[in-house]
């Protein structure tokens, strides 16, 4: 389901103009859904056949494509690169991430010395919100995905079920636990973080 032509448009980072590196970004969205939407036309107008078949192929990849994952900003591709120069807020993924991870690690392990640096002004609720419905919309994304494969092949959506746990659930909590379990960080709250994590 990757559509073609792909462009690697990474190098759009050394605009300095913010605009240029925006319109770089929604360029891919743009085109995938100028596509869809001729193809949705199409598809409406031709008779049973292959083009018609061809035609409805183009709106659901285009379609699912824009909407779903390349302009959904939850998703780390055209449509988050865009949010992030919109709003200024460069690498926001991984900033709501470390902001997470340092207030759990303050919080739930009572690292009260732990700071999380260099807030930008009005940055704080984007750095609260992101990584949650980023991992929400994710989950909630491949779950759907393994429902649908289930439906058409059982043993293949378990397979991808398995996957997904592993992805969304086991492999964090793995990590966490290696964490606890190596971290100078915690020299003397170990038992403290170990009952944390295991709770």
């Amino acid at each position: 389901l990757t559509p073609l032509p792909y462009v690697d448009a990474s190098a759009s980072i050394g605009f300095s103009d913010k605009h240029r590196r925006i319109a770089v970004a929604a360029a891919g969205i743009a085109v995938e859904a100028v596509l869809a939407s001729v193809a949705l036309v199409l598809w409406l107008l031709l008779e049973p056949g292959m083009a018609k078949d061809l035609a409805f192929a183009v709106v659901f990849v285009g379609g699912l494509s824009t909407f779903a994952v390349n302009g959904n900003p939850l998703l780390r591709f055209d449509g988050y690169y865009v949010l992030c120069d919109a709003a200024e807020l460069p690498n926001l993924a991984q900033r709501s991430a470390q902001y997470w991870k340092v207030l759990l690690k303050r919080h739930l392990l009572k690292l009260h010395h732990l700071r999380f640096g260099g807030l930008a002004r009005g940055e704080m609720p984007w750095l609260i919100a992101y990584a949650p419905l980023s991992w929400l919309y994710r989950s909630a994304l491949l779950l759907l995905l393994a429902v649908m494969v289930a439906d058409w092949n059982p043993a293949l959506g378990l397979a991808l079920l398995a996957l997904v746990a592993w992805w969304v659930v086991l492999k964090p909590v793995g990590a966490a636990l290696g964490w606890v379990a190596r971290s100078g960080e915690l020299r003397g709250a170990r038992p403290r973080a170990v009952l944390a994590v295991s709770l």
